[in-house]
């Protein structure tokens, strides 16, 4: 691929392209399916569509299933981020239970009942965040610090210190 400058700025052409993955993210039960998600994780390519979740080689011609049976998903969110000095993953959909992947793209559902069906996802001040429950969508839960499957052991300074962090002042 080359990029050609051009005189006010920028660039006037791309000359040429190469396809990331060869192959089309498989369907589950017809094409028409949508893509859902596409990220880069761990040296692969994550894709979902359908009720799976798929991984692929960048320049490879196959996609693997790592994640299936997923139900109603319309569209992922997803964060990467690294509470324990292991880079991982992590998508929610709205529907289903928020799925965690490690670098080796091996899947664990946080099946906590008080996140799933998730819209949204982010890492902060290492406490993982979820919200936009279908049920409860002004509702934000976050973890306790370092775990982004815990909910058992926070502090109330530090429910008071984010309070605080995100609401830009002192209660």
């Amino acid at each position: 691929m080359a990029l050609v400058s051009d005189i006010d700025g920028g660039y006037k052409r791309i000359n040429g392209f190469s396809k990331y993955v060869s192959a089309v993210v498989p369907f589950t039960s017809n094409s028409g399916e949508e893509v859902l998600m596409v990220a880069s994780f761990a040296d692969k390519v994550v894709a979902a569509r359908g009720t799976s979740i798929y991984q692929a080689t960048p320049a490879g011609s196959s996609w693997t299933s790592i994640d299936s049976g997923r139900t109603s998903a319309t569209k992922y969110s997803f964060e990467r981020f690294n509470f324990d000095g292991n880079d991982k993953l992590i998508v929610v959909d709205g529907t289903n239970d928020p799925t965690v992947f490690n670098t080796s793209l091996s899947a664990t559902d946080i099946t906590t009942s008080s996140v799933e069906g998730s819209k949204f996802v982010a890492a902060f001040k290492n406490h993982m965040f979820y919200a936009g429950k279908s049920t409860t969508p002004q509702e934000i839960v976050f973890s306790e610090p370092f775990d982004e499957d815990g909910f058992n052991n926070v502090d109330p300074k530090e429910l008071k210190r984010l309070y605080e962090m995100l609401h830009d002042r002192t209660i």
